[in-house]
């Protein structure tokens, strides 16, 4: 994975985070108490990592990219086969022009294939994606109800990555600015909690 790629998913992870909603905070705003009762972190990060079910649909990706890349296969080598009678036949034969021209459709049905098959693929990772989060929220939702918490606020524990720096201004804003809580007392943190919760 090269850098850019990697600050995009950081980015694009937080995004969606942001989207979903769960206790995000704007800057500026009041970290320790609201109206309602305490204030408590969880890292939606660190829970998607080590939430099972998330793993099994992992797995389910991996093995619809498995099918599909036999199918990528066995259209390469319809292609390779048409390439090896095409260097076989007299060049400008009218067998070596037919082959040509079935060749070119191969090809094109490859592409085809190729493409689908990023898509889709591109298509089940959001979609595991969201429906890992959705029942990470209604988790920590449901733990904020019990223990009467006013709020529930994403953090990060992680530290930033090196390679932000060779970015550029605006995607180091955009990564600062999606991690609204500098610091926090660790025994606010109930991250190891709704793991243990979403995991049972």
């Amino acid at each position: 994975m090269t850098k850019s790629r990697a600050i995009e998913m950081l980015l694009g992870l937080s995004l969606l985070t942001a989207g979903l909603g769960v206790g995000w905070m704007k800057v500026g705003e009041p970290a320790s108490k609201s109206a309602a009762g305490d204030i408590r972190f969880v890292d939606l990060n660190q829970v998607l990592d080590q939430f099972t079910k998330k793993g099994a649909l992992i797995q389910q990706i991996e093995q619809r990219v498995e099918d599909l890349r036999s199918v990528f296969e066995t259209q390469q080598e319809k292609v390779n086969l048409i390439e090896s009678d095409i260097q076989a036949s007299p060049r400008g034969s009218r067998e070596w022009i037919e082959l040509n021209n079935q060749l070119e459709l191969e090809k094109i049905k490859l592409r085809q294939i190729r493409d689908n098959t990023e898509r889709e693929i591109t298509r089940m990772e959001a979609a595991a994606l969201v429906s890992s989060y959705k029942e990470i929220r209604k988790a920590v939702e449901t733990y904020r109800a019990k223990n009467d918490f006013g709020a529930v606020l994403i953090v990060d524990n992680t530290e930033i990555p090196p390679e932000l720096a060779a970015t550029d201004r605006e995607t180091v804003g955009q990564y600062v600015n999606l991690r609204p809580v500098v610091a926090w007392d660790p025994a606010l943190d109930i991250t190891q909690t709704i793991i243990k919760m979403l995991n049972q």
